[in-house]
C-alpha cells in the first residue's frame, strides 16, 4: 500500500524508528513497516515486520542456499533483529552489526552472543579478519553509487581473510524510473527515503538498485569478482557471491 503523507514530525528525527518497529512485534506489540519517500509517499520495502524475525525454514530456497555457503567467521552487516546471525552462530563465530540500538537490543535477547553498534560505512574501524561478509536483505542498496561502492569495498578488503566472501542480496530497478525513483550520473536508479513508526523519525539516507551488470562495473577496478549467482524465484532479488580475488 502506497499513501501521500504531509505531516510533520521533526522533533521527532533520529529516534530509531525501524528497532522500535522490531523491538515493538519482539514484545509482542501492534507493529507495521513504513518508509516515507522524498516525494512524500509512504510505503514499506519489506512484507512486514514478521520478515525480520523468519527461522531458516521460512526464507526463501535461495537464501538458504546463499547463506549456507558462509564459511569460517561471518560478519553480518546490517543484522536487524538477528535472523542470519542466529542460525550461523551455530556452526560459526559471528559478528553482528547494526546502526540501530534497538535492533541489537532485539537481537542480543534472541540469543545473538557477538553484536557491535556500527554505520557499515565504518566498518574499517573493524580490528578482525573475516571470511564470510553478508549483505543481505535491503542492505547492498546502502552501499552507494559507484564511487561510495568501491570505496566501501576497499574498506572491506582490510577487514576481511585473503580467500574471502561476500554474499550480497541485490535488486535491479523492476519497473522504468517513477516519480519517486531518481537516477545518478552513472545511470544507477535509486530511492531517498527514510524510515518511519509512528511519532518515530528516521535519518534520509539513498536506497540504491543494482542490476548484475552494474553490480559487475561496480567491481571491477576492486579486488572482488563474482564467482557466483543465486536467482531466486520467490522475489525480484539475486544473491551475488562475490570473492576477493
Amino acid at each position: 500500500m502506497t499513501t501521500m503523507v504531509r505531516k510533520d514530525y521533526s522533533e521527532h528525527e533520529n529516534d530509531d524508528p525501524f528497532g522500535q518497529m522490531v523491538w515493538d512485534f519482539y514484545k509482542d506489540k501492534p507493529s507495521f513497516e513504513a518508509v516515507e519517500m522524498d516525494t512524500g509517499f509512504l510505503t514499506a520495502i519489506s512484507p512486514g515486520p514478521e520478515w525480520y524475525f523468519d527461522e531458516y525454514n521460512e526464507w526463501p530456497e535461495a537464501e538458504q542456499k546463499a547463506v549456507d555457503i558462509a564459511e569460517g567467521k561471518v560478519l553480518d552487516l546490517g543484522c536487524g533483529a538477528g535472523r542470519h546471525s542466529l542460525y550461523l552462530q551455530e556452526e560459526h563465530e559471528v559478528l553482528a552489526i547494526d546502526l540501530s540500538k534497538l535492533a541489537l537490543k532485539t537481537a542480543r535477547e534472541r540469543g545473538v552472543e557477538n553484536i557491535e553498534k556500527l554505520d557499515i560505512r565504518e566498518i574499517d574501524s573493524l580490528e578482525q579478519k573475516f571470511d564470510t561478509v553478508l549483505l543481505l536483505g535491503n542492505n547492498f542498496g546502502l552501499v552507494g553509487g559507484f564511487e561510495e561502492g568501491r570505496k566501501f569495498f576497499s574498506k572491506l578488503d582490510r577487514v576481511t581473510s585473503k580467500k574471502s566472501k561476500i554474499i550480497a542480496e541485490a535488486k535491479p530497478c523492476d519497473s522504468k524510473k517513477e516519480e519517486k525513483q531518481h537516477e545518478d550520473k552513472n545511470g544507477l536508479i535509486y530511492l531517498e527515503m527514510r524510515y518511519r513508526y509512528k511519532e518515530h523519525v528516521g535519518n534520509w539516507h539513498k536506497l540504491y538498485y543494482y542490476t548484475k551488470e552494474q553490480l559487475e562495473r561496480l567491481i571491477k577496478p576492486t579486488k572482488w569478482k563474482i564467482s557466483d549467482y543465486i536467482e531466486s524465484n520467490d522475489s525480484s532479488t539475486y544473491f551475488a557471491i562475490i570473492e576477493k580475488g
